[in-house]
């Protein structure tokens, strides 16, 4: 349930960030094809259907569950050096919505179907027309 609960925020996120239609490419200085084998740092990315998703909606995600769920920075109980490694660079962003115009992106997160219900309420009310559909996520018992 915890897991559940986690990635509702990032892939409602991932969602409205990836929706947004902006037509200049943000220069990257390298393309991460495969996230498993390369780590370049905290904007990570791939190529879907020709188009690159960049994946600063990850670290808008990270941040939001580090400050306003953990209330602290997130820690793992691995040796795993890439899930580490990935998690050191995710703990210390150098992507936060202050690099964002307030208008462009919508960060929500908490707990259960209130949680699911409030974004696509918010959401719908922020971007009136957007392309994508509601969270249709059912979390209650």
């Amino acid at each position: 349930m915890k897991k559940l609960l986690f990635f509702v925020p990032v892939i409602a996120i991932a969602i409205l960030l990836t929706g947004c239609n902006n037509q200049q490419t943000p220069s990257q200085p390298h393309i991460i094809q495969d996230t498993k084998t390369n780590i370049a740092g905290n904007y990570l990315g791939s190529e879907y259907k020709g188009n690159y998703v960049w994946g600063g909606a990850m670290n808008l995600a990270w941040n939001e569950l580090n400050e306003n769920i953990l209330h602290e920075k997130l820690k793992l109980s691995t040796y795993d050096k890439i899930a580490l490694e990935m998690a050191e660079k995710l703990n210390n962003p150098i992507f936060s919505k202050n690099d964002l115009d307030d208008k462009s992106y919508y960060i929500k997160s908490g707990y259960g179907q209130t949680t699911v219900d409030t974004i696509n309420k918010e959401s719908k009310k922020k971007f009136p027309s957007k392309s994508f559909g509601d969270l249709e996520i059912d979390l209650e018992p």
